[in-house]
């Protein structure tokens, strides 16, 4: 146990650490009771292996929106005020619910959520859509670090050398902007948009035929109660869409096409 617990306080960036596997092994049930041998490893993997966690990826949108929300903007002690940072001058439309989606990504993973300013003046988000809002509160450290808390877990998170990292027992993952690099010889991708994970389709934005611009979304994916927006990698056309709303789809199964708009003569 306190091996365990000495590896879930290992908080390193950005050098990549086995720390949150040694975690999974220490406290897995097997280890615990000593049934343990040359096979455990193999036996085991999918236990063993890093996984997505819902109230992680809560933690994770609640830090990316503390930290690109509108500064200037005063915090309010009414949430619901169409005038206020949050809530208002970026998520207010009229007849209405105001909405708040970010788009960033997580160790490389594209989200898409809401999440809007609890306006408490505790530095509090209410994650996810409003028929399942989930509180996200922060505790400020110092400048460059501080907690999260879900419920009854915790995080930690820091910026390190311009980095945001959100630390969750071992693990370290990066929460940024989406980065949509294509190089000098042309498009980064080949138009495939693949499920990044099982889920269910929620929602097609573009259709066949549209003409889309990089960045733009084509396809939302709906997993571990987040909404995934899988978007153009560059300017183009969509081409198929082989998915349909309510559709559960399997991990890496192309959901739509996008082709890239021909270089001009």
């Amino acid at each position: 146990e306190e091996l365990a617990e000495a590896c879930s306080g290992v908080e390193v960036w950005p050098v990549r650490t086995n720390a949150g596997f040694l975690v999974r092994c220490l406290e897995h049930p097997r280890f615990v009771e000593g049934d343990v041998d040359t096979g455990f490893i193999g036996a085991e993997e999918e236990a063993l292996a890093f996984a997505q966690d819902v109230e992680r990826d809560i933690a994770a949108v609640g830090l990316f929106a503390e930290d690109h929300y509108e500064a200037p903007y005063r915090r309010g002690t009414d949430w619901t005020s169409p005038w206020d940072d949050t809530a208002g001058s970026m998520g207010f439309r009229l007849n209405a619910a105001s909405r708040n989606v970010w788009v960033f990504t997580i160790d490389g993973r594209k989200f898409v959520s809401e999440a809007l300013s609890a306006q408490a003046n505790n530095d509090t988000w209410l994650v996810g859509p409003a028929s399942d809002r989930r509180p996200v509160r922060h505790q400020y450290i110092d400048e460059k670090s501080g907690a999260l808390y879900v419920d009854d877990r915790s995080f930690s998170y820091a910026r390190v050398a311009g980095d945001v990292v959100l630390f969750d027992r071992g693990d370290s993952l990066k929460i940024a902007k989406p980065h949509y690099g294509a190089g000098a010889s042309g498009p980064a991708s080949d138009g495939s948009l693949r499920a990044p994970m099982p889920g269910k389709i929620v929602a097609t934005p573009a259709k066949p035929g549209d003409t889309v611009t990089r960045g733009q979304p084509v396809v939302v994916l709906e997993a571990m109660k987040m909404e995934h927006a899988l978007i153009a990698p560059f300017d183009g056309v969509v081409g198929e869409i082989g998915v349909s709303v309510g559709d559960q789809v399997a991990a890496d199964t192309v959901l739509a096409t996008v082709e890239a708009n021909a270089p001009p003569q």
